[in-house]
């Protein structure tokens, strides 16, 4: 998460020289260049690789465009409109959303355990984009007044 956080907040920082598309480009190349010696040495180690034929190709395909650049696109793109520490929370929909896909695409079961954490997922998110003075916990003075 300290990993996500930094990169979310340099997104907003290089959102104001460089557009979501060339940022993304970046990051893409960069995660190459540092994951490619470790597929090379797993390509290297004797365990048979098959492509699996069209579908699998075309799985390897979605899973690379759509689900990874497409996906670090909007998010950045995102990140380009709001506040870093606005944006980020909605970092923690993921589980979420992957278990109401899940239940959706593949008919996986839900419980109370799925909406009750969900619920509190998305009421955390709700109170963080509160303005300050809507919220039930007093503001904290960080500054002292001049006049004291």
């Amino acid at each position: 998460m300290i990993t996500w956080a930094l990169l979310s907040v340099y997104v907003k920082v290089a959102s104001w020289k460089m557009d979501s598309l060339t940022i993304t480009t970046y990051a893409i190349l960069f995660g190459l260049l540092f994951t490619t010696p470790f597929a090379a040495r797993e390509a290297m180690m004797a365990w048979p690789v098959s492509s699996g034929g069209f579908w699998g190709m075309a799985g390897i395909l979605y899973l690379g465009v759509i689900s990874t650049a497409g996906a670090f696109f909007l998010w950045n793109k995102g990140l380009e409109m709001v506040e870093a520490g606005s944006g980020s929370l909605f970092m923690f929909l993921q589980p979420v959303t992957g278990s109401f896909l899940g239940w959706l695409l593949l008919h996986e079961s839900l419980n109370g355990r799925f909406f009750a954490g969900g619920a509190l997922i998305l009421a955390a998110i709700a109170i963080s984009l509160l303005p300050e003075r809507m919220r039930l916990v007093p503001r904290m003075e960080t500054q002292k007044n001049i006049s004291d």
